[in-house]
């Protein structure tokens, strides 16, 4: 197979909203992007070519697998203590509830 040329998409977002965003948008990150007044620019590649890329407004994000936590992951839980071999019953009440 033939290797696939890359398609570049840019999206902008600013404000409040970017501010917010910024920290989990990060390189490894994955999520859905729906972008908005979506057109096509023409740029100029390092080889002295030119490219074309999608250019738009960032409307709707979602973050989707392999996203990053929000905030630091909870603590494990102890693991049990261990019970002394036994029947397996001591721990039974007397009460049977048939």
């Amino acid at each position: 197979m033939g290797k696939t040329p890359s398609q570049w998409v840019d999206g902008a977002l600013w404000g409040e909203r970017a501010t917010k965003l910024a920290e989990y948008l990060t390189k490894g990150t994955q999520f859905f992007m729906q972008l908005e007044d979506l057109h096509v620019e023409t740029f100029d590649k390092r080889d002295g070519g030119q490219g074309v890329k999608l250019v738009g407004r960032v409307g709707a994000i979602e973050f989707t697998r392999g996203q990053r936590a929000a905030a630091p992951a909870p603590a494990p839980k102890p693991a049990p203590a261990a019970k002394p071999a036994g029947s397996g019953f001591d721990d039974m009440d007397d009460d049977i509830p048939f």
